[in-house]
């Protein structure tokens, strides 16, 4: 089923995104008035996710235009609001609600009120429980063990990707076996909190903004900090960097590279594992051999 997400803010797009693409929807985005319109008027969508705060209220109006465009244009408008803004009971084309903040379960239940509209109460049950069954069983058989990835605990890898599917089955893997994770990602807080729900997991998101739970990416002596305080802290410390370009573009390969050598030298008595995933798009073989001076070579296709 394909769902169309209506929002000006990047960040909520992107978790929506995830959350529903997780459940197996096909999902498109817009951020603008014109480009939403253009899309529901030319496509069709099983939902559409509307946010009403969009460029300063002007959500509904997104509502308006495509009727005026196409009269015949049938649309099932799931809205995002915040607090008690009102919702237009007398819109046929309105058919529920997600309420800000919002929990994956939220936006899942929404979508499944208004498959409820237009299908038997007993084929809703049905496919719930379907999935619901699919995807307990699907998450057993797809996290494997350290063991069966060949990683060992106080050994440390670097993953050399373009995407953040593999380090992300290695971060399962290691919560699924109840080590302490302290994960550094370029990811949003709430759609990473969902994907690794029930691991023992510490998220510090790279900000340019200190806040808790926020490191500075400026300041890299902060982040070197705050490594050092979770591995002597933490029973069996595993450090994991999803994306280090992030960290490379906004401070140079240089810096970076200075800072994990401070980081991969730390004494300690105490055993911990650092993973680290890179996209070698920048990188000559110089850069990926200063890297394996300190990291195993982790390929996930030789598993």
């Amino acid at each position: 089923m394909k769902v169309l997400i209506i929002d000006d803010n990047v960040a909520i797009q992107e978790i929506l995104k995830e959350i529903l693409i997780d459940a197996d929807y096909e999902v498109e985005t817009a951020d603008t008035v014109d480009v939403a319109v253009g899309k529901v008027v030319s496509s069709e969508y099983d939902f559409i996710i509307l946010d009403v705060d969009m460029l300063g209220g002007d959500g509904f109006g997104i509502i308006d235009r495509v009727h005026e465009e196409d009269v015949s244009r049938k649309m099932s408008v799931i809205i995002l609001r915040t607090g008690d803004e009102q919702i237009p009971t007398d819109n046929a084309f309105i058919k529920g609600h997600i309420q800000k903040p919002f929990k994956s379960s939220d936006v899942l239940d929404a979508i499944d009120a208004v498959k409820a509209l237009s299908m038997p109460q007993e084929e809703v049950v049905k496919q719930k429980k379907e999935y619901r069954h699919f995807k307990k069983k699907d998450a057993v058989q797809t996290v494997k063990s350290l063991a069966e990835r060949k990683i060992v605990f106080g050994e440390s890898y670097v993953l050399f990707e373009d995407n953040s599917k593999a380090v992300a089955d290695v971060i399962l893997s290691f919560g699924q076996e109840g080590y302490d994770i302290m994960l550094i990602t370029s990811g949003k807080v709430k759609a990473t909190q969902e994907r690794y729900r029930g691991s023992n997991i510490d998220i510090r998101t790279l900000s340019s903004k200190p806040r808790g739970g926020y490191f500075n990416v400026y300041k890299l002596g902060t982040m070197i900090s705050n490594i050092i305080s979770f591995v002597n802290e933490k029973e069996r410390p595993v450090i994991v960097f999803d994306n280090l370009n992030q960290l490379i573009d906004r401070n140079g390969m240089n810096s970076v590279f200075m800072m994990l050598h401070q980081v991969f030298l730390v004494e300690t008595d105490k055993k911990h594992t650092f993973v680290v995933s890179v996209s070698t798009r920048d990188f000559t073989e110089k850069d990926k051999n200063i890297l394996l001076d300190h990291l195993n070579y982790y390929n996930p296709i030789e598993e």
